[in-house]
Formats: structure tokens, C-alpha cells, sequence
């Protein structure tokens, strides 16, 4: 289904309001006992807070291409690898966590991504390449 710019600019603007209503509910205090701040949850609940934003974003816009990506996804596709973890939304080309609700045009365009993207290192020898969004 090809979606038209107005349509994928209204879920974008959608994603990042409802990315900061979750960091709101998830940071808000006794919502969740380990979170404080959007931090926490990129340190620790990640896929949680990535999937009730995508299903919220299902719920609105249900031909939309939302998922849930982490950073295996992201090393893999480069043959690159690291013990982090980090679960992020993807929805039309943009990607989404609790500390870029804004959003990037490239996973490594999220700060923890791209750290953990920096520390990753090649699967096979040969010349190590660079962050895609860089």
C-alpha cells in the first residue's frame, strides 16, 4: 500500500505525540518501579514501551507499517554485532524511543542506538564500515 506524504507526515506527527504521552505514563511515579525518566526506559523496558506505542499507533492507523525493531536488526543488516540491546519503533521510514520522540530518519539517528551501533564490531574480518547515518 503506498501511503500518500499528508498521510505519513499525519502518523509521524501522531508517533511523536504518542511517544511523549507513554513517556509521560511510563515516568509518571509508581507506573512502572525501575523507571524515573525516558532513560530508564532505553536502559531497561524498551520493548515493552515500543510495543504499546506501535499497538496505539495500529489502533489509528491500521494500514501503517509500525513494528517494533531492535538493534540486532540493525547490526545484522551490516554484519555487525554487540551485546547491547535497545527496541525502538519504526513506522515510515522514521524511528522512534523514549528519548527521540521526535524521531530520526536512520535507526542510529536514536542516540542509544548509535552508541551501540559505535561499540559494535565487524561479524567477519575485512574493513569496518560506518554508521549508516553518519
Amino acid at each position: 500500500m503506498t501511503t500518500s506524504v499528508t498521510a505519513l507526515s499525519e502518523i509521524h506527527e501522531a508517533a511523536s505525540l504518542i511517544v511523549e504521552a507513554a513517556k509521560a505514563r511510563w515516568t509518571a511515579p509508581g507506573y512502572h518501579p525501575h523507571v524515573t525518566c525516558a532513560g530508564d526506559i532505553n536502559m531497561g523496558p524498551c520493548s515493552e514501551f515500543a510495543e504499546e506505542v506501535v499497538e496505539e499507533l495500529l489502533q489509528r492507523f491500521p494500514d501503517c507499517d509500525a513494528r517494533v525493531m531492535d538493534t540486532v536488526d540493525v547490526l545484522e543488516e551490516y554484519g555487525r554485532e554487540n551485546g547491547d540491546y535497545h527496541a525502538f519503533v519504526a513506522v515510515g521510514g522514521r524511528y522512534y524511543d523514549s528519548t527521540e520522540p521526535d524521531g530520526a530518519s536512520d535507526p542510529t539517528g536514536l542516540r542509544i542506538v548509535y552508541r551501540i551501533w559505535d561499540q559494535a564490531t565487524p561479524v567477519e574480518d575485512g574493513e569496518e564500515t560506518s554508521a549508516p547515518y553518519l
